[in-house]
């Protein structure tokens, strides 16, 4: 029994029969910590623990109090461990450790004191999760001490008190739990010698930090701590001291022909079974064991079965493990995460004992090279293989904590067709995961559980395609969704493959381009139907008809029988041993970043005429002449020079120039939307460079439409537009299931118009990958979760770590180890700390902006008041004319939702008092004159009003604040003087008009001024902008999407005003060519780390929040905002005892003029 808790099961006095006065004492207590802790993490409601409820429903304070002193504790529950506190050490098996004194704890305790403790609380917690397989015993009975899980003679040893020295694991156990509760130094409460070096680690990990270096910071540190503070002074020792909270990594030999592993029964090998290579450098093996053997190749593996325990056995994320079963169910109409999609769903449907236990985990593979040299002219490969987890929330998946690097395949070249063999240790334990699974911790539930594992696809550029599925991708049958259906025709004279004329088979079977044999030439009418989907099972009886050369880098030039004319396998891939593969849908993924790159490449170099780049050169008009297509195109000689006419698709030099020139010189956009891409023009013969993936997609999706319309002819500007519209539709992170079915038909029409513009050799394997997209869109779900964004990320990060040049993959995997320490370490820091778990976002608003004033403590505080802003820069005073002072206080009131009971009562008053009054002319009076009724009202009948509606009635201050900038709705905001030099463009905005799908009831305008009314203890954050008129000044291209807005065209500025909570961002670009200059186009932007999220609820919501904060706190909701329960509005209509009548009178001609003079003063 803990010591001092006997109170908690004498409920009952025996003398009186009345419930004893210590036990309602010990129920406070108990609920002072339980909610405080609750209050640290975010929660309201805490698990009841009484004898009914059982710890198995949640209930605020007051709830559980009733029923604690009704129904009492359940039984031996006196290690409130479900609320927050940790189960001590059996002290006899430890003697040497004294655990923290929970019941200490007053009930006094704050959150601002209690955070002091965070770090001793926070170290403790994480050794006893990493470690809990060590010391849980029963997880199934709350009450079983036996720490170790000891068996029956051990106890009976235990209780004739032989005392035992712990084993190894229990002593590493012991000495971590040690350092992470004993103090920084006597009398420091603050921080531990876990925690210091912990973060230390992490700074070290996140920005690369040299071991020099952390050597150096540790020893100041060191110094400067006074006392006996025990921290290591270097590296060496930190590593040494989180050795423990380490995961596993292996080193396994390779043939350095990439013929074998070293592994299982063949590790005491020294010569591989297939090629004889010694498996040991010469010179390294001595027979006499005096020198160290030193291996050729060898492969880092780094298992994941313990890392995603680890996901389950923190407390930190194991909750996170369940989401797609608890919040990722959608309404079946969108796609939003992997969970929705029919790929998820068939796994469940197919494997149901695998869908019952919703811990089970889906991952994804990612694999690609990188050259870890700076050097580019010393080539070298390195090939790691992530592990991406799809159990998480949007928020956490594809995160760089939760991807896991599996292994990384050693240099200097590309393993090819083998990296099968390198991958066969992870297929091994991805067997083991379906087909066994792993006992594993639930830290959330409390439970153990069998934990198994699925790999549902993989991710990979187009080479690396042919790498892990086994179809080559080159060649005539380079598609591997067509497989030996879509063949494609070799060019004769550009002696390449090109896959125009293919696309008309995925038309509808009455479009008029299958009829169309005049622009196809010798392809005539097309009668094929798509080619159908083969399924797994399928290709698998094709695969195993097949007879394939061995592995070893002396065979990748040996081809199967039949190769390139029947079908492109170049092996049978290892994928296929796992049982589930050929059940799949889809089982492998190209990389939508890399084919978008490959398509805005094309398009761009062929009509900015880019030589040596260009897919319009003499070859292809040679062989345009083979297929019988555009005559005007074709070579013709003159005077024994031969002529290649212009075509329509390229631009002239003077429209090459204004275009640079443009993105140089004018091209502004938002902050942090992209790089700087006038940094890739070469000014001296005005062509790109060096443009990124990233750079690619930004131009791709926004500027080429723009920078090509008025130089292209329309048809051919608008099959562009489509194009990029195409993949601007694909990338979205919430889908229209309608929609996709639509995008399929749709790309189809598109290239097909390419076909007719474009040269043959413009249609390489990536523009026609594009026709199958939508199929995977709607098999798999939106492309960010499985494109290679944020694996490309990583590769750069670990490029960086390659310090050692002597051995490249040691460096990397070692300080990968750490890193990985350091991030799960992160977890247990204050929230509050910017590491890379819980990072300041760009354009953040900050926590302590969520609230600002004091509300009432009746009342919640208004919207309008409570919406978070942080105004920045150029802090001026602006006293508000009196005009000025009624218009914004006016919008105020209007965009107001708890104002809108008092709006629509004083618009019938109106109505009742004149009737002949239109809808227009009460709008008027409306704006005149709301504004002081409403503040009599407030004055005269103040019980119909919260107190936070009678400080908004009172008028804001006429002296304002003026800012140059503003942080809201995940955007960065500049005024346009402020930012008018600057090389970004922050001022654009939109006010989303009647619904959010029509652009066209958008109002669009510019920020000029940025003002902070002060209403007593609150504030409200004010744009004035100027508008552009949305009916002549706004037109929209609807093939494209593309909207414009001309600049000469402007609203009357007598209603200039919006709130910030209202502002969306866009930016405005203008044409680069002569004819459009009076028109700009409008690019909307998306608010930084915020995320669309299909919740399923009833009434259909869009739910936005932030990626990298707590859901709970950071929820911006869609502008519907719940009244007071208490206040309906309709005790307003009855209850306003001698309120003035509003009369107006006079004929309907006069009325308008005659307003101001009828209505009464007061009014």
């Amino acid at each position: 029994m803990a010591e001092g808790r006997e109170w908690m099961y004498n409920r009952i006095s025996r003398t009186s029969g009345n419930i004893n006065l210590e036990f309602v004492e010990g129920v406070n207590h108990f609920l002072d910590y339980a909610f405080t802790i609750a209050q640290r993490n975010g929660e309201s409601m805490v698990k009841c623990p009484c004898t009914k409820c059982k710890l198995r429903k949640y209930f605020d304070r007051g709830i559980i109090k009733t029923h604690l002193c009704k129904n009492g504790f359940r039984e031996q529950y006196y290690i409130w461990d479900c609320h927050g506190e940790e189960r001590p050490i059996n002290p006899i098996i430890y003697r040497g450790y004294t655990p923290i004194n929970v019941d200490s704890f007053e009930s006094t305790t704050t959150i601002d004191n209690y955070d002091e403790q965070n770090h001793v609380l926070g170290c403790t917690q994480m050794v006893r999760e990493v470690m809990h397989p060590l010391y849980i015993g029963s997880a199934n009975d709350e009450n079983d001490f036996n720490t170790f899980g000891l068996d029956d003679d051990e106890e009976t040893r235990f209780e004739t008190n032989e005392i035992q020295n712990p084993n190894k694991n229990a002593e590493e156990f012991y000495k971590l739990l040690e350092d992470a509760s004993a103090p920084l130094y006597d009398g420091c409460t603050s921080h531990t010698r876990l925690s210091v070096v912990a973060e230390l680690l992490s700074v070290k990990s996140q920005y690369n930090m040299s071991d020099a270096c952390y050597d150096k910071v540790a020893s100041i540190v060191e110094r400067i701590v006074p006392g006996d503070n025990h921290l290591p002074k270097s590296f060496y020792q930190s590593k040494k001291m989180i050795h423990g909270l380490g995961l596993p990594y292996f080193k396994i030999d390779a043939c350095e022909n990439n013929c074998m592993l070293f592994d299982g029964n063949d590790k005491d090998l020294m010569y591989c079974k297939v090629c004889g290579v010694c498996r040991y450098q010469e010179g390294s093996i001595d027979r006499g064991g005096k020198m160290k053997p030193i291996s050729k190749k060898v492969l880092r593996y780094l298992p994941i079965t313990e890392r995603l325990k680890r996901m389950y056995m923190s407390s930190k994320t194991s909750e996170f493990m369940t989401w797609h079963m608890r919040g990722g169910s959608g309404d079946g109409s969108t796609i939003s995460h992997p969970c929705q999609s029919e790929a998820w769903k068939h796994v469940d449907q197919t494997f149901p004992d695998f869908a019952i236990e919703s811990r089970n985990v889906r991952l994804g593979l990612c694999t690609d090279g990188f050259n870890p040299n700076s050097d580019f002219s010393n080539p070298y490969s390195i090939w790691p293989v992530f592990i991406a987890v799809y159990n998480l929330p949007p928020e956490l998946c594809m995160k760089e904590p939760y991807i896991f690097m599996a292994m990384l395949i050693p240099g200097p070249r590309s393993p090819g067709r083998n990296i099968d063999v390198f991958l066969r240790p992870l297929i091994d334990e991805l067997n083991m995961l379906w087909n066994v699974g792993v006992e594993t911790w639930d830290a959330f539930r409390k439970q153990n559980f069998v934990m198994r594992a699925c790999l549902i696809w993989t991710i990979s550029d187009f080479p690396a395609y042919g790498m892990l599925s086994g179809w080559s991708t080159h060649g005539r049958l380079a598609c591997p969704y067509c497989l030996g259906e879509g063949v494609a025709q070799q060019l004769k004279f550009g002696k390449k493959p090109c896959w125009w004329g293919c696309h008309r088979r995925f038309l509808r079977a009455q479009h008029g381009f299958r009829r169309d044999s005049q622009s196809w030439g010798v392809f005539g009418a097309e009668r094929r139907r798509p080619c159908p989907i083969v399924s797994g099972a399928e290709i698998l009886r094709n695969i195993e008809s097949i007879s394939f050369p061995p592995f070893g880098s002396q065979y990748d030039n040996l081809r199967a029988d039949g190769f390139g004319k029947t079908h492109n396998w170049i092996k049978k891939s290892i994928f296929w041993d796992l049982p589930y593969w050929k059940d799949l849908l889809v089982r492998h993924n190209p990389d939508v970043m890399h084919i978008e790159k490959n398509c805005f490449d094309n398009v761009f170099n062929t009509v900015m005429d880019v030589k040596g780049r260009t897919k319009d050169n003499s070859n292809s008009r040679r062989d345009m002449e083979l297929l019988s297509i555009r005559k005007e195109l074709h070579l013709y000689q003159r005077n024994m020079i031969m002529y290649q006419p212009k075509a329509s698709y390229v631009l002239d030099k003077a429209g090459v120039i204004n275009i640079c020139n443009w993105l140089r010189e004018e091209v502004k956009l938002p902050d942090g939307y992209s790089s700087n891409i006038g940094h890739c023009v070469n000014t001296t013969n005005n062509t790109f460079y060096s443009m990124k993936s990233h750079d690619c997609h930004v131009f791709m999706q926004r500027l080429l439409p723009i920078a090509l319309r008025g130089y292209l002819q329309p048809p051919l500007w608008t099959a562009i537009s489509e194009f990029c519209k195409f993949f601007r539709i694909i990338c979205a992170k919430k889908l229209c299931i309608a929609d996709i079915e639509k995008l399929q038909d749709a790309i189809a029409v598109t290239l097909c118009k390419l076909e007719k513009v474009f040269p043959p050799s413009f249609f390489d394997s990536m523009e026609h990958l594009t026709v199958h997209l939508p199929w995977e869109l709607k098999i798999c779900g939106p492309v960010h979760y499985r494109w290679m964004y944020p694996f490309e990320r990583l590769m750069k990060k670990l490029k960086e770590k390659a310090k050692n040049k002597q051995f490249l993959e040691g460096s990397i995997v070692e300080k990968f180890w750490v890193q990985e320490v350091a991030l799960f370490c992160e977890h247990y820091f204050d929230n509050n700390s910017g590491t890379r778990i819980n990072p300041h976002v760009r354009n953040e608003v900050g926590a302590n902006m969520l609230v600002i004033g004091e509300a009432s403590n009746d009342f919640e505080m208004l919207s309008v008041f409570k919406h978070p802003v942080r105004n920045f820069s150029r802090l001026t005073n602006h006293v508000l004319s009196d005009e000025e002072l009624h218009h914004v206080h006016s919008y105020v009131l209007f965009n107001t939702p708890e104002v809108q009971p008092y709006i629509t009562h004083f618009e019938n008053l109106t109505r009742q008092s004149s009737p002949r009054l239109n809808d227009s002319d009460v709008a008027k009076h409306r704006m005149t004159h709301f504004a002081t009724w409403f503040e009599l009202m407030a004055k005269e009948s103040p019980h119909n009003f919260t107190s936070q509606l009678i400080e908004l009635s009172q008028w804001p201050k006429k002296k304002a604040k003026s800012y140059g900038g503003s942080y809201v709705n995940g955007y960065k905001f500049h005024t346009r003087t402020y930012g008018g030099t600057k090389r970004t463009s922050n001022w654009g905005v939109c006010v989303l008009g009647q619904t959010s799908e029509a652009d066209h009831y958008d109002f669009y305008g510019m920020v000029d001024e940025i003002w902070e009314l002060f209403y007593k203890k609150n504030k409200v954050t004010i744009f004035k902008g100027t508008w552009f008129d949305p009916t002549s000044g706004v037109r929209i291209h609807e093939p494209s999407g593309v909207v414009d807005v001309r600049h000469t065209s402007r609203l009357h500025p007598e209603d200039p005003f919006i709130l910030a909570s209202q502002a969306q961002q866009v930016y405005y670009v203008s044409y680069p060519t002569e004819g459009l200059r009076d028109w700009l186009a409008v690019i909307k932007n998306k608010p930084r780390h915020l995320i669309e999220v299909d919740t399923g609820t009833s009434n259909d919501q869009t739910s936005l929040f932030d990626v990298e904060a707590d859901q709970d706190d950071f929820v911006v909701e869609d502008a519907q905002i719940q009244d007071d329960p208490e206040f309906d509005g309709t005790d307003l209509l009855v209850n306003f005892g001698t309120a003035p009548q509003i009369v107006i009178e006079g004929d309907d001609d006069e009325i308008l003029d005659d307003v101001e003079e009828d209505i009464p003063n007061y009014i």
